[in-house]
């Protein structure tokens, strides 16, 4: 008989989790609010910020939301979701759990100098 309240609790905690998985409206709403402060301190991420600020002053959050879906992969796994965001020098990897969003990987990369000049 003690399996069942186990089985019940984890039953619970399954549906719990299921309606609090946050969306990709839930991810963009995040990204617009904490880019910069997500983003590695640059001058190629600062550039990034300051022209994502620069494009869309006065443009409806659809405009905002629809150019953070397009750099943006989401996987739903149900209790949670994993979001990829990859631009040309930066991959940021997130979980989104019970409605909050955390950073779980981070790829900088960086051209020699002896490349960029070529």
């Amino acid at each position: 008989m003690k399996t069942f309240p186990s089985f019940l609790l984890i039953v619970l905690i399954a549906i719990v989790l299921i309606a609090t998985n946050p969306t990709q409206a839930d991810f963009n709403s995040f990204v617009e609010e904490n880019l910069k402060d997500e983003l590695p301190k640059s001058k190629e991420t600062n550039w990034i910020y300051e022209t994502i600020k620069k494009v869309f002053p006065g443009q409806s959050k659809v405009a905002v939301s629809s150019t953070i879906e397009a750099i943006t992969k989401p996987m739903d796994y149900y209790i949670f979701s994993t979001y990829e965001i990859n631009l040309s020098s930066i991959e940021l990897s997130y979980i989104g759990v019970a409605g909050r969003f955390f950073l779980i990987k981070q790829t900088i990369y960086f051209t020699p100098v002896d490349e960029a000049a070529n």
